[in-house]
């Protein structure tokens, strides 16, 4: 029992009755009597299932603190920083070979490479409680309410409770190991609310009388797809373009062409905020208003196209000297990660047989995720032939897929973007069982109840046992975090010169820093250049070191174990220049 935290379990347990409840197919039951008054106060719901989103997910993460692990997580925790601070982004670091690492760019002005929302969300907790971990909590409850009210358009009451409490604990959501949503700064539930509010305004839009709120929401959903999972939200939103461009052609040809366009104003005004913010955002960061900090990042570091129908890029001149040998400043960056892993996995497309592995490889790993905890998802198709929300829920979620086929990389929180309409399909298998024939009905339901409870409670074994035994598990992710902790409880200022050997790892990257650098209490940095006999810095490190005067200097080994820093003398350093 000391590997199970009981307040989880008690949250999860009310959860686990409150969606059976909705679920109950007579009302003679004092639960589903309770549930579906519930469902009725549609509000009420909605905020219900996001406090329950939010309940749960603390509960997990107080009492297994999560560390950042994977290079997409210090470089959205670097968003965060940012955009906490009051910036959109900072200034190029002080010789910034020595901060160059993944995700992140650091010229023309040092920030991360990501679209900004999910940065925004981490920020957002760590104003308010100096954790962006809570922005995580908080998104995962956003995501829940923003789906639970996307069903209300679509479902009755109480169907639509039942799709959010069951995504509240969903336990691929929050208990994956290395890509679930409600533990992890890299997250999908930021875009998943986003497609939750593109689909819900979309359908009350359609609707007869449907107010400009629901264009203006369809609005926010679309800036908030675009600025957290831009390719996967454009696929996710093609139906939906698709739908409102055939009731624009309706509305002109019944009323005319200016009611069409005062119809169609809300939206137009905002994606025309949307362009603007965009292009503003993209200034400031690379200087040109059509110049995304992805592709900035890309164009400067990538060897494999995203695309693997693509072809592999010429590696960038920033890895070669001027007589053409490797730099071997970049070394690492380019031998192991971008001709190593990243076109590793590019090449694996190589011939039709590899792909047709891959692609049934990257098929069963989103099955997993997203439909094996809603088992009746699959079901829910057979209400095609007599509604045309599953057609337009079905088409998204298919456009999602087809989509991620042409990707080299897949992960699930890429494809969050489809959530809410992968979510109202299961509701919907729910549903084929219940018109089919009631008795019938337990069959799914309990598959899928059942699933979701012996999941959470197989996952939280798991984590106990991480928790009691962390550097047994993923040791890199608790060094790092315990070393940065402890320095900055010494007196002064540091500054850590992280030494790889020829055959490390990339994905033990050390060098990730605060958004302010040059006056953060503990700075990384990558020790470069050649170090005369007998001397623990080379020229280049002194020269850094003469930038950033006023730090305790530190040596680590990154590839000793375990590896232990060292204070080195600095005199002798270099005036700066």
């Amino acid at each position: 029992m000391a590997l199970l935290h009981l307040p989880a379990l008690a949250l999860f347990a009310a959860t686990f009755v409150l969606a059976a409840g909705t679920l109950l197919p007579r009302r003679r039951f004092a639960l589903g009597r309770f549930a579906r008054g519930l469902a009725r106060r549609r509000a009420l719901a909605v905020a219900v299932v996001g406090l329950l989103g939010f309940a749960n997910s603390a509960a997990v993460g107080l009492w297994h603190p999560h560390a950042p692990n994977f290079h997409d997580e210090f470089s959205y925790l670097l968003a965060a920083d940012t955009f906490a601070s009051g910036r959109l982004t900072n200034p190029t670091p002080p010789l910034p070979e020595h901060f160059d690492t993944f995700h992140v760019i650091v010229r023309p002005t040092y920030a991360s490479k990501y679209p900004p929302a999910q940065g925004l969300a981490l920020a957002l907790g760590q104003v308010l409680t100096r954790a962006p971990i809570v922005g995580v909590w908080l998104g995962i409850a956003a995501m829940g309410a923003a789906c639970c009210w996307a069903l209300q358009g679509w479902l009755p009451a109480r169907w639509a409770l039942a799709g959010g409490l069951l995504l509240t604990i969903y336990p691929t959501v929050h208990f994956v190991e290395w890509d679930n949503w409600s533990q992890t700064y890299w997250g999908g539930q930021v875009a998943a609310a986003g497609g939750a509010l593109l689909y819900g305004g979309l359908w009350r839009a359609l609707r007869r009388g449907g107010s400009a709120w629901s264009l203006l929401l369809v609005g926010l959903g679309l800036a908030i797809l675009a600025n957290s999972r831009p390719y996967e939200g454009l696929l996710v939103s093609l139906p939906a373009a698709a739908v409102l461009a055939a009731r624009l052609v309706q509305v002109a040809r019944r009323d005319g062409v200016a009611a069409a366009v005062v119809w169609a104003l809300p939206l137009v005004g905002a994606l025309a905020a949307l362009g603007a913010t965009m292009a503003y955002y993209n200034f400031r960061v690379t200087g040109r208003p059509l110049r995304l900090p992805y592709l900035e990042h890309e164009s400067t570091y990538a060897i494999a196209p995203s695309f693997h129908v693509l072809p592999s890029r010429p590696a960038p001149a920033i890895y070669f000297n001027a007589d053409g040998t490797l730099n071997p400043d970049y070394q690492l960056r380019y031998s192991f990660h971008h001709l190593g892993y990243e076109l590793g996995c590019y090449e694996r497309y190589a011939t039709a047989a590899q792909r047709w592995d891959e692609l049934w490889n990257k098929a069963d790993r989103l099955y997993f995720f997203f439909v094996l905890p809603m088992g009746a998802a699959p079901t829910g198709l057979l209400w095609l032939w007599r509604s045309r929300r599953t057609w337009l829920a079905a088409t998204a979620v298919f456009f999602v897929f087809a989509g991620t086929c042409l990707a080299t990389w897949t992960t699930a929180h890429y494809v969050a973007p489809m959530m809410a309409p992968l979510l109202f399909l299961g509701v919907q298998g729910l549903r084929t069982w219940v018109v089919a024939r009631p008795l019938y009905f337990w069959a799914p339901t309990g598959v899928v109840l059942l699933a979701s409870a012996g999941a959470f409670v197989g996952d939280m074994v798991y984590l106990g046992e991480q928790r009691a035994r962390p550097q047994s598990t993923d040791a890199f992710r608790y060094l790092r975090a315990g070393m940065d902790e402890q320095l900055s409880a010494l007196e002064g200022k540091h500054l850590i010169f992280v030494r790889y050997a020829p055959e490390h790892c990339p994905s033990g990257e050390w060098v990730y820093n605060r958004a302010d650098l040059p006056n953060a209490k503990v700075v990384w940095a990558r020790s470069l250049g050649r170090r005369r006999a007998g001397e623990e810095l080379s020229r280049r490190d002194r020269e850094l070191i003469a930038r950033l005067p006023g730090r305790a200097v530190w040596i680590l080994d990154a590839d000793d174990w375990p590896p232990e820093p060292r204070k080195v003398e600095t005199k002798g350093a270099p005036p700066a220049r």
